[in-house]
């Protein structure tokens, strides 16, 4: 057989043996990519994400202020809400009010552990290493979007990523803007912001308990439901916290 003939064959198999590599490296993300995998996926847009990890009392709290329970937990009001505290048992359905301000106790924290394992069952495992994973997956669940597929994704972050997609359609509230997250010593917060307020869900421990409340509308004094949420983040704790 003539060089070549040889050269010819050697090429070729070369080239075959480079197609299929890259076939099995690349092959799920070029069908996701142009389209053959997505599942009517390619609509999900990111929303506006913010960290309020290390939010500092000192920047957020008021001259005068008062405590309010909730459930095993507490935390700090400015002192115009006192009026609607003092003497109160909170339960769920409390709402309490200052000026056209008003905060609904939807649920006090309850056992997640249920809703937790049904609502991320699927979890890949190597996600469940940090100590806040559940709160970090409503945060990469709002977070992501076809844009941030990325060619030089692992399996590993590929299939996360394939994952969080589909995770997003049923978490997601449609009526979110945007979404801001607190990673405490003790407790954990995501706080959704809507037209007219927020709504805060709390999560002591690694999800499996849960709590909810909502700020609804108007101000107290000249503070807004971002600065009141702040505050929430900034001095939630255990009731029994020295």
């Amino acid at each position: 057989m003539k060089r070549s003939t040889w050269l010819v064959v050697f090429l070729s198999v070369l080239v075959i043996c480079l197609g299929g590599t890259l076939l099995a490296i690349y092959g799920s993300k070029l069908a996701w990519y142009f389209g053959f995998a997505q599942d009517g996926q390619s609509h999900i847009e990111s929303v506006p994400i913010e960290n309020w990890t290390g939010l500092d009392r000192s920047m957020v709290g008021w001259p005068l202020e008062v405590n309010v329970p909730y459930g095993d937990f507490q935390f700090t009001l400015p002192d115009g809400f006192r009026q609607s505290v003092d003497g109160l048992v909170v339960q769920d359905r409390t709402s309490l009010t200052c000026d056209s301000m008003t905060v609904h106790f939807i649920r006090l924290p309850v056992d997640n552990s249920l809703a937790k394992s049904e609502r991320f069952s699927t979890t890949p495992e190597f996600r469940r290493d940090d100590p806040h994973w559940y709160v970090k997956l409503i945060e990469d669940a709002y977070a992501v979007s076809r844009s941030s597929f990325k060619w030089s994704m692992s399996r590993d972050e590929f299939a996360y990523f394939r994952w969080l997609l589909q995770v997003a359609e049923t978490v997601r509230s449609a009526n979110v803007n945007r979404v801001a997250v607190h990673y405490g010593k003790e407790i954990d917060m995501v706080v959704y912001f809507v037209d007219k307020g927020a709504f805060i869900e709390v999560y002591p421990g690694n999800g499996d308990l849960f709590g909810s409340l909502v700020i609804d509308g108007g101000k107290c004094g000249t503070r807004s439901a971002e600065e009141i949420a702040k505050l929430i983040g900034a001095s939630i704790s255990l009731r029994d916290a020295e």
